[in-house]
């Protein structure tokens, strides 16, 4: 039950993300969105290698700092949360865990660009929370175990991104 979760959840993530973006010229936004982010971006080791300040640009949905977030090498995890939350405690907030196939800092930035439409969101519901992103490879993506009651070792993400490659055994394996 908890794959379908996740399988919807991340669905629903990428839909919303793609309407919101289609429909952004009907969209009147408003003038207390936040633009300033933060990515914190984490070596193999999950140490931190550095902040990266951003400001989300609400024309073209892409941080302006697109391009230089893009060049970053030897990163693969990252988080972000909005500029005013990002050094609260973790019991403050709560962090949603992304999974995804790739193995670079750049694969990440497609769900970090998503991120600041879909915080908007559940700000609105008093709803606040960071996102962050771990890039695990195609085969742990698809093969590992996760979420279980019984071991809390094993990793349990919020979200998995899976190519569709990747869907058909993740769908299939018991």
């Amino acid at each position: 039950m908890k794959k379908i979760n996740i399988i919807s959840s991340t669905l629903f993530f990428f839909l919303f993300i793609y309407l919101q973006k289609c429909n952004s010229h009907n969209i009147k936004r408003d003038e207390d969105e936040p633009t300033r982010f933060v990515i914190v971006a984490y070596d193999e080791d999950k140490g931190i290698r550095r902040r990266y300040r951003v400001t989300f640009n609400y024309s073209t949905y892409l941080f302006n700092e697109n391009k230089r977030l893009s060049n970053i090498i030897d990163v693969q995890n990252a988080l972000i949360c909005n500029e005013d939350d990002i050094d609260n405690n973790e019991e403050e907030i709560k962090t949603l865990l992304l999974w995804h196939p790739g193995n670079s800092f750049s694969e990440n930035i497609y769900f970090l660009n998503a991120f600041p439409i879909w915080y908007n969101e559940h700000k609105k519901k008093n709803e606040i929370f960071c996102l962050k992103t771990e890039s695990v490879g195609w085969e742990k993506n698809a093969m590992e175990l996760i979420c279980d009651d019984k071991n809390s070792t094993i990793p349990c993400p919020d979200l998995i991104s899976l190519g569709t490659t990747q869907l058909q055994l993740y769908i299939l394996t018991p």
